[in-house]
């Protein structure tokens, strides 16, 4: 009689394969883990691009619609040096009496430093940007009604590319250009704005804008 030995399977896993497996699965974790987290980190960063970006842009269009009505000769600096200007007075020509040009009172626009910020090289406000500036813009100047407003408290202390150097490093014509300049050449006016925020673990990104206009006669 022949006997016929069944051999059974062997069943579950051994102490090696149960550690390899966890390696594995541990690694794939931590892959996708990383590429989630550089794919949060590059959303965190396009959004505070973009949102710099409006707040420049926006920025810009209020300078633009301020200075569209100055008086080309009512204007103090009339005319700009290689620096351009971060401070700028100007009238506005309320029409014309008896022959002669009525004129509003001066306003001014003028670079300042953030409120809570020093000209230190050192974050003092804890906003994680470092020494900007606020754009302030003022109504009747030495009046009993005069008032101001902060249009925006993150411009760049220094344009794009630009040291204080009394050189033009950046080659866009102007030496030394803060994050807002003005520069003026006969009747055109030229506007340059740049605005930062905060990215992510801390980074700092940046926007800039520009444009220019002829000023009135």
């Amino acid at each position: 009689m022949l006997l016929h030995r069944l051999h059974r399977g062997r069943g579950g896993f051994t102490l090696v394969e149960v550690l390899l497996s966890v390696v594995i699965l541990g690694s794939l974790l931590g892959t996708v883990f990383v590429v989630q987290k550089q794919g949060q980190s590059a959303a965190v960063a396009s959004q505070a691009q973009l949102q710099a970006s409006l707040k420049a842009s926006r920025l810009l269009d209020r300078v633009v619609r301020e200075l569209q009505s100055m008086g080309s000769d009512a204007a103090t600096p009339v005319q700009s040096t290689s620096l351009g200007t971060d401070t700028l007075d100007w009238q506005v020509s309320l029409g014309v009496t008896g022959g002669a040009v009525q004129w509003s009172n001066t306003n001014r626009f003028a670079l300042a430093m953030a409120p809570g910020e020093a000209d230190n090289g050192v974050d003092d406000d804890g906003d994680g940007l470092v020494d900007e500036r606020a754009l302030v813009l003022t109504y009747e100047v030495g009046t009993a009604n005069q008032r101001s407003v902060t249009l925006c408290d993150a411009v760049a202390e220094l344009a794009p590319r630009e040291t204080a150097n009394a050189l033009d490093d950046n080659g866009n014509g102007v030496a030394d250009e803060r994050g807002f300049n003005l520069h003026r050449t006969g009747d055109i006016l030229e506007v340059r704005i740049t605005v930062q925020g905060t990215g992510p673990e801390g980074s700092v990104v940046s926007a800039s804008v520009e444009t220019s206009f002829r000023v009135r006669n």
